[in-house]
């Protein structure tokens, strides 16, 4: 965090530099967590100013919450770089208790990839980086947040296994093992994890998807048709993949069908599933995934559907994502 000292500066000019890099830190923090709290309604992470640093070492410039403009619109931005923006993701209808995950929008892309579940678990992931590769911590993170120098290499698990094993679940790591045990002819071992990398991360289409391609690689079609449909059922924007080729996998004739079925989900306004008793709120609920889905597949605007989503979750009574979207 402190890594500008250089030669020609004085203790004195440098103790002054720490002192305004931590209270921007602490303004930086400051800002996000009522932006968290206020708008979005939700409880910011506790270890939100150590998020902050690790994401500025990494090179990203730290940038305003507000400014969401072109972005998917549950997207809270954090940071960005040449290559994109990192943010939390403010699911709208997210189960009690759930972790903010962070996720990164590559520029010019309308999905969303999952890089954590957590603020500390991307915040540890970024420790034992660090140490595993003998380098020296470029942050100041509270001590349960620390990795002991030479520790993932003294437990004798190699980095992948050691995040998975003593941190938690991340999608990239759980690929880079499947790709591992693929390499080494154990395709039992590669499936395993595979699918572990779907079902560790409820929600997201990007494991299933992962999944769907090892199958077709190893000739069991049946079944790499059945995982790429399950991906297709969650919310496109998740896919992580080309969609196109997703459908191909799942039998669909081309990306033109899936539109259609897409638009046709989205225009639909279900009467008949209010008439057959399904509770109305639900269904706008069901209509507004619908619509992120077809705008995906569609390649249009997110932000053209803003209103017409914030309606829907009015009538979903979800009225504090409805707030947020008009944030």
């Amino acid at each position: 965090m402190f890594g500008f000292v250089g030669v020609g500066i004085s203790s004195g000019s440098y103790g002054l530099q720490r002192r305004d890099r931590t209270a921007l830190c602490a303004s930086d923090a400051a800002v996000f967590s009522e932006y968290l709290e206020d708008v979005a309604n939700l409880k910011a992470p506790k270890y939100l100013r150590s998020l902050l640093d690790v994401l500025e070492a990494k090179g990203e410039k730290i940038g305003d919450p507000s400014k969401r403009a072109g972005l998917h619109p549950f997207l809270i931005p954090i940071s960005s770089d040449e290559e994109g923006t990192t943010g939390f993701l403010r699911w709208p209808t997210p189960p009690p208790d759930m972790e903010v995950p962070i996720v990164r929008n590559a520029k010019g892309e309308m999905g969303l990839t999952l890089l954590s579940t957590g603020a500390e678990n991307f915040i540890k992931r970024h420790m034992a980086e660090l140490d595993s590769a003998a380098k020296p911590a470029d942050v100041s993170v509270p001590e349960e947040l620390q990795i002991a120098e030479g520790e993932v290499e003294s437990l004798g698990f190699g980095l992948e296994r050691y995040v998975i094993l003593k941190i938690g679940p991340f999608p990239d790591i759980y690929e880079g093992l499947t790709r591992f045990h693929e390499i080494k002819g154990d395709m039992q071992s590669a499936l395993v994890c595979a699918e572990r990398s779907g079902v560790a991360f409820p929600g997201w289409a990007r494991g299933h998807c992962f999944h769907a391609r090892l199958l077709q690689r190893f000739n069991r079609n049946s079944e790499a048709r059945d995982a790429a449909r399950y991906a297709l059922q969650l919310p496109l924007w998740t896919l992580g993949d080309s969609l196109q080729e997703m459908g191909q996998i799942a039998g669909y004739q081309d990306e033109t069908s899936l539109q259609k079925i897409f638009k046709r989900l989205a225009e639909d306004e279900r009467e008949n599933e209010i008439k057959d008793g399904k509770p109305k709120e639900q269904v706008a609920l069901d209509r507004a995934a619908y619509l992120m889905d077809y705008t995906y597949a569609a390649g249009g605007s997110w932000d053209e559907i803003k209103d017409e989503l914030a309606a829907l979750y009015n009538e979903g009574m979800v009225t504090d994502s409805a707030s947020f979207l008009k944030a």
